[in-house]
């Protein structure tokens, strides 16, 4: 539920506080490699895996995982960041074994957003700069 606000998405996401992403991403890994251009900027904790990981057995919760995700890409700054912890490798990979149809099409939408061509930033909009949309309001 902390996933649909706006401001706890950036709270949950901001590594010097919640951190809330390896935590997502663990369960959906398994045990493959990645290569040095894929895993360098994922999260520390989801680097250095044992051999023997397996992904998570239940559909429901890999589906409910992939679907936090897609919360989390609500706005342009979170985007951004699932894209430079490289959660789209993870993904893809994971989208290779798949066998849950519901659990595909997450994955899908989910690539989707992080796979866009996003509109340049602009630093008056408040979708990549939430407080400029606070300053208008202070203004007020």
């Amino acid at each position: 539920n902390v996933c649909f606000s706006y401001e706890n998405v950036l709270q949950i996401l901001d590594p010097e506080q919640i951190n809330l992403l390896p935590y997502i991403l663990l369960p959906i890994l398994g045990n493959e490699d990645y290569d040095e251009e894929d895993s360098d900027g994922m999260p520390e904790e989801v680097q250095l895996l044992d051999d023997d990981k397996k992904r998570e057995s239940d559909p429901q919760l890999r589906l409910t995982l992939i679907e936090a995700l897609l919360l989390l890409s609500v706005n342009r700054y979170s985007r951004d960041l699932l894209r430079e912890k490289k959660v789209y490798p993870i993904v893809r990979t994971m989208h290779l074994t798949e066998t849950d149809e519901r659990v595909t099409d997450a994955i899908d939408r989910l690539v989707q957003l992080l796979m866009r061509d996003e509109d340049p930033i602009d630093p008056n909009n408040p979708d990549i700069n939430p407080d400029s949309k606070i300053e208008e309001f202070e203004e007020i």
